[in-house]
């Protein structure tokens, strides 16, 4: 039960992150951030099933993936 709790804290917590900075990502990150997350009219989908529906390794999508909450990050300590 605590590491549910730990995860929807950490969901809010990029959500909050990306609500105010999406623009700083391109559409392919937005789209895994988006679609990981549950945000906007997507559900939650798994690394694996991104990578299939983009054509590209759930590696690649799990990288992508964290770049994106780093960039997100960075940009929202500048602020």
């Amino acid at each position: 039960m605590a590491k549910e709790v730990k995860n929807i804290t950490a969901a809010e917590r990029v959500l909050t992150i990306y609500t105010k900075n999406f623009n700083v990502l391109d559409k392919r990150e937005q789209e895994i951030i988006e679609k990981y997350y549950g945000f906007g009219s997507y559900s939650r989908h798994t690394l694996e099933e991104i990578a299939v529906e983009l054509k590209m390794t759930r590696e690649r999508v799990r990288q992508i993936k964290y770049d994106s909450i780093q960039k997100l990050n960075k940009v929202n300590k500048t602020k």
